[in-house]
């Protein structure tokens, strides 16, 4: 688990550069971003970011 956690930051790591970054690289990086935080939930806390985004629209939708 931790393991996968440091692969998936390494293939992250050129893209998390805090340098002034053109536009069309900004959006490459959040996604990036994105993208190790949902694996870094899913690895440590077992949350999969789709189910609770599911949930939660048929929660509003009950409301």
């Amino acid at each position: 688990m931790i393991k996968d956690i440091g692969n998936t930051y390494r293939q992250c790591e050129p893209f998390l550069s805090t340098v002034a970054q053109p536009l069309g690289q900004a959006s490459i990086i959040k996604e990036a971003k994105i993208g190790v935080l949902k694996n870094m939930a899913k690895s440590l806390l077992g949350i999969d970011l789709l189910e609770v985004k599911v949930a939660r629209k048929k929660s509003l939708e009950e409301s």
